[in-house]
């Protein structure tokens, strides 16, 4: 019976994850995006967003450049001795690469710089402080239709899995 669940289960979602091909990031398009993930160096749950253009076509085969903003928060307590929040609010530029045989995947990697805003409450003996930081992802949207996509993001200050809108 449970395997019978999983098949009727599995069926829906296969025909829903094949409705799409990936489409690249054009010169003059937009994705917005928001997202959950993990606070790097610090734990705790992320809440984060970000919106992204398409700024040249074909800087190389089939790599696409966009540029954006991101931001993330972060509230973390450790075992009740002391608690911080994270606030990163920078400026993203990513190499977007496509190709039909991905199907719907659509993988990018770049480079993030901005502010990170640190706050340590109670007890903490540590030496964090805010500041200009840089960092870095790489990722992949897998596109739901022409306009839905999850994106997968994996870097510093941001690791998330998101929901991406195209227009």
């Amino acid at each position: 019976m449970l395997r019978l669940k999983v098949i009727l289960t599995a069926i829906p979602l296969a025909l829903l994850f094949s409705a799409a091909d990936a489409r690249q990031l054009n010169e003059g398009d937009s994705v917005v995006g928001g997202s959950l993930g993990l606070g790097v160096g610090w734990g705790g749950v992320t809440v984060g967003g970000s919106f992204e253009r398409g700024m040249i076509d074909d800087i190389a085969t089939n790599i696409n450049l966009s540029a954006g903003i991101t931001g993330i928060y972060t509230n973390y307590t450790y075992s009740s001795t002391w608690s911080v929040s994270h606030t990163f609010v920078g400026a993203m530029v990513n190499l977007n690469y496509y190709t039909p045989d991905l199907g719907q995947l659509q993988p990018y990697g770049g480079l993030t710089v901005g502010y990170n805003l640190i706050n340590v409450e109670s007890g903490y003996a540590g030496s964090y402080g805010s500041g200009i930081t840089g960092g870095g992802q790489i990722g992949t949207r897998y596109y739901f239709s022409d306009t839905l996509a999850l994106n997968v993001r994996l870097g510093f200050p941001i690791t998330s899995l998101g929901l991406d809108y195209r227009f």
